[in-house]
């Protein structure tokens, strides 16, 4: 008994001090779906483990208060549409009586014009005679009394002209005026046109609201959680499902500021995924650029309140897609174990043989039972 404590103990001191030389999580990048609108959960399209694309239905909400407001925006938009209607019926009839007028007005118009125009001639006829009587008379040719005469008909026919030059302008205000009130018209119809356009434009704010009750992906990925159920109320901008973005599993592996130089971007590493003795292979792909303290989950491998650089990992199998591999599992580096392994040039004779990488199904049995 006191043979087995001891191996145990001794084999807990290798696993934590020896056996592994840094440690690291699975990371990627959650993405927290809210609602941009209040309602009620009314349709859940969609479960959790299921693969999304971005812009595919999650969620469809209901909304008491946009309903209410877009059927009473409806009644308002007909009754204002009616109202426009009427008015536009009404007017089509005044400037069809106005045209009438109008255009009796403008015929009479003319004809008077053209009654002064032949009076405007004759009175020209009639001072040429009274002209030439004047010099026939001057020659006592031609009796006082013709060139008497002559001179009471051009005095009548310029009088004459006066009173049609009156009328013209009369019937020039009359033509004037019927057109006047035609435009009018056509103004009375501008306040309820206005409403018109008012309602149409506030009822496309509410619809474009409404559109908002729709929840969409906001990337592709995998759905990791559902916040909210069938039914449940929703407040503005609260979190309704939690997508893991497609591509964004990775390996931050955690060193100190001497062990820098160990790791290069290109480098190959085998890594062990807890809690199976398989290695996952990975690259390196960038170092950190701040120190900042390991996760909790490994935070006891690492001395209090101490900082290191995390080396970001790529794993160059896909066994990270399998929906057992969760976000903050721990990643372990082995001591034991090929700790980088640089790329060789194609120039380069090894004689060793890579050992091929695990497949799915490989992963996939490997990891039954790991939750």
């Amino acid at each position: 008994m006191v043979f087995a404590v001891l191996a145990w103990g001794g084999h807990s001191a290798f696993e934590a001090f020896f056996h592994y030389s840094a440690y690291g999580v699975i990371a990627g990048r959650p993405i927290q779906v809210p609602t941009t609108v209040a309602g009620v959960v009314k349709f859940v399209h969609v479960e959790e483990g299921q693969t999304v694309k971005q812009g595919q239905l999650l969620m469809t909400l209901h909304s008491t208060e946009i309903d209410r407001d877009l059927g009473r925006l409806d009644d308002s938009l007909r009754m204002a549409q009616a109202k426009l209607q009427a008015g536009i019926s009404r007017m089509k009839w005044e400037l069809s009586l106005h045209d009438k007028d109008a255009g009796e007005s403008e015929g009479e118009f003319f004809e008077k014009w053209g009654q002064f125009k032949q009076e405007q001639a004759r009175l020209k006829g009639l001072q040429q005679t009274l002209q030439r009587n004047e010099e026939l008379h001057a020659k006592k040719m031609l009796p006082l009394h013709d060139v008497q005469h002559a001179r009471n008909e051009e005095l009548g026919q310029r009088e004459k002209l006066d009173k049609l030059l009156l009328a013209l302008g009369a019937w020039e205000k009359r033509v004037e005026a019927a057109q006047t009130g035609a435009v009018s018209r056509r103004d009375e119809l501008l306040p309820l046109l206005a409403e018109v356009e008012s309602l149409e434009g506030e009822q496309r704010r509410l619809r474009t609201e409404e559109s908002r009750l729709l929840i969409r992906s906001p990337v592709n990925g995998v759905v990791v959680r559902r916040h909210r159920f069938t039914g449940e109320g929703a407040d503005f901008l609260q979190t309704t499902f939690t997508i893991l973005e497609e591509h964004s599993l990775h390996v931050e592996l955690f060193v100190p500021q001497t062990r820098l130089d160990d790791f290069q971007p290109g480098d190959l590493i085998d890594v062990q995924l807890a809690p199976f003795w398989e290695r996952l292979p990975c690259r390196v792909v960038r170092l950190g650029d701040e120190h900042i303290p390991p996760p909790q989950q490994i935070s006891r491998f690492y001395p209090h309140d101490s900082k290191h650089l995390p080396i970001h990992l790529v794993p160059t199998v896909e066994c990270l897609k399998h929906e057992r591999i969760q976000i903050g599992a721990i990643v372990k580096l082995p001591t034991s174990l090929p700790k980088w392994n640089r790329p060789t040039s194609p120039t380069t004779n090894s004689n060793t043989v890579p050992e091929p990488p695990l497949s799915i199904t490989q992963w996939s049995s490997a990891t039954d039972g790991f939750h």
